[in-house]
C-alpha cells in the first residue's frame, strides 16, 4: 500500500484536473487560430478555385457537344434496294 493520505490523493486529483483544464483551454485556443488560418487561406483562394472549376466545367461541356454532333448522321439511309439506296439529308 501507498503511504499517501486521503487528503493527498485528493489534493493531486484536484491539482491534476486542473492541469487538465489548462491543457484542454490551450489545444482548444491553438486550433481555433489553426481554424481561422485556414479560414483565411480558403477565402484567399476561393476566386482561383471558382475560375479554374468554370474553366473546367465549360471545357466538358464543349466536349459533350462536340461529342453528340459526331454522334448524329448527317444523312439517314431510308431504304436499299441492291445497291440502291433513299437517303435523307439533315
Amino acid at each position: 500500500m501507498s503511504s499517501r493520505t486521503p487528503e493527498q490523493v485528493v489534493t493531486e486529483i484536484h491539482k491534476e484536473r486542473e492541469e487538465l483544464v489548462s491543457a484542454v483551454a490551450e489545444v482548444r485556443r491553438d486550433m481555433t487560430r489553426e481554424i481561422d488560418h485556414v479560414r483565411t487561406t480558403v477565402k484567399k483562394q476561393l476566386p482561383r478555385v471558382a475560375a479554374a472549376t468554370s474553366v473546367v466545367l465549360a471545357a466538358v461541356t464543349v466536349l459533350r457537344i462536340r461529342r453528340a454532333r459526331r454522334r448524329m448522321p448527317e444523312s439517314i439511309e431510308r431504304l436499299r434496294v441492291g445497291r440502291y439506296s433513299i437517303v435523307e439529308h439533315l
